[in-house]
């Protein structure tokens, strides 16, 4: 996952959603650094409705 988010802060994005979901948090830190230049809409609008708390994570 760390290398998949390294290729772009999307797939920082999707990486950050996959282990929050499943609740790993091994390297989240560093992944969620690459995606703080997304607006909190678009972070919630890729975790989707169903997965708010984990969006929540911190």
């Amino acid at each position: 996952m760390i290398s998949l988010s390294e290729t772009s802060e999307t797939d920082a994005v999707k990486a950050l959603r996959f282990k929050a979901i499943h609740r790993d948090m091994e390297g989240i830190d560093a992944i969620a650094r690459r995606t703080v230049e997304f607006l909190p809409v678009y972070m919630l609008e890729k975790f989707g409705a169903t997965h708010l708390k984990e969006f929540a994570i911190g």
